[in-house]
């Protein structure tokens, strides 16, 4: 039966959480508000301009914030929920009444509950969404200024998208150069430079019955002709292949320089790879684990993040009943001396969720263990301390 006291708690733990995530998130706009500054008020713009950028910029970072900091503030906000619940002297009436302490507990794992869905629904369907504006500079898109091309290599064919400037809001490369592999796709070295690279992650080409990815190059230096191509294994697709489109002022079929370079090398992957995983839903982080254009180390890192994500609502529910035995010890010397030992116990748990999230990304342990430590770690000490609660 959920009463009016359980209803009570439950508004408590959501204001709590509500002011502390508001408090932490002001503290962070105002410290890289001054830092940033120059940013900002780059250009010739008044003072309503640059706080149209700072409010722009901040609502879509909230989400960000939001994601990273949410399942550490959840673990304050149940100290602090337990905190007032003991100093009001709310608990001791409930426990003479013969309420079990855990009992008292309910509220706030129906508010961890709460909270932990608006994380997964913030990381599954908005963060995703708000990709793109996410990455834009602070002071707003400016021409020009467009960010360059993290050279990668996809390790599955030895194609390498080395140069370029990013165009962010249609999602391509201008004067892409890209290096194709010697021996493997061309008998000497050569580097594609293309006006225009767009990638494609399910094209169809004639003559090939199932889709590929890679990207299609526009106004490219070298026609496909003249490139010194080695033989394609029999029952295999080319990594170069030609697309035969009709001039629309000529009227003559390939006649606009244009390819096709086969490779799982995604936009996000040149971007920014580390945000880009970090931003992206549960399906597509699967699918970048399964890419083989992506290096070992990094799938290592991607596989570590999906466990955790898998991890993550357990390992709050577990937090919140780790924290009870804590902050509501049988014969505690004071509520302070509670709360110091609470927070000591969280920071090393949350210390052993990086070390083991770093310990998996580099292969010193397997991403599934390296995840779900904490949670075992979690789990026993709950269970050992249950005994120690104040009943």
């Amino acid at each position: 039966m959920f009463t009016t006291f359980d209803r009570f708690l439950v508004r408590r733990f959501l204001h709590t959480f509500t002011v502390l995530f508001v408090t932490f998130y002001g503290l962070y706009c105002v410290i890289d508000a001054f830092t940033n500054a120059d940013d900002f008020t780059e250009g010739d713009v008044g003072l309503s301009e640059v706080l149209t950028r700072m409010a722009s910029y901040y609502v879509w970072q909230s989400a960000l914030v939001f994601d990273m900091t949410g399942p550490a503030l959840l673990v304050f906000t149940v100290m602090i929920s337990l905190a007032l619940m003991v100093k009001a002297g709310e608990l001791a009436p409930m426990l003479a009444a013969g309420v079990p302490t855990y009992r008292l507990a309910l509220p706030l794992l129906i508010g961890t509950g709460v909270v932990t869905g608006l994380v997964v629904a913030n990381q599954e369907l908005l963060l995703p969404a708000i990709a793109s504006k996410l990455g834009a500079p602070r002071g707003g898109p400016v021409d020009g200024d467009n960010p360059t091309v993290q050279p990668v290599e996809d390790f599955s064919s030895g194609v390498c998208v080395f140069s370029g400037q990013l165009d962010l809001a249609n999602r391509w490369i201008k004067q892409a150069e890209i290096t194709l592999p010697v021996p493997g796709v061309v008998s000497e070295l050569t580097i594609l430079t293309a006006d225009r690279a767009v990638y494609h992650p399910d094209a169809t080409l004639p003559g090939y019955d199932e889709p590929v990815a890679g990207w299609a190059l526009t106004d490219v230096n070298v026609k496909y002709e003249n490139l010194p191509l080695a033989p394609t294994p029999p029952g295999k697709v080319p990594i170069v292949l030609p697309i035969n489109r009709r001039n629309p002022a000529t009227g003559e079929a390939g006649a606009t320089s244009e390819l096709f370079v086969r490779t799982d090398i995604d936009f996000d992957q040149i971007h920014d790879e580390a945000q880009a995983a970090q931003v992206c839903g549960t399906p597509e982080l699967v699918r970048r684990i399964r890419n083989p254009a992506y290096s070992g180390n990094v799938r290592h890192s991607f596989t570590v993040k999906l466990h955790e994500r898998f991890r993550q609502p357990l390992l709050n529910l577990l937090a919140t009943l780790l924290a009870v035995p804590l902050v509501i010890r049988r014969e505690a010397r004071s509520l302070v001396v509670s709360l110091a030992i609470c927070v000591v116990v969280m920071g090393c748990l949350m210390g052993l969720m990086q070390g083991g999230q770093l310990a998996g990304s580099v292969g010193l342990l397997p991403p599934d263990f390296a995840a779900w430590l904490p949670v075992i770690v979690a789990g026993t000490l709950a269970t050992a301390l249950a005994g120690k609660v104040l009943t």
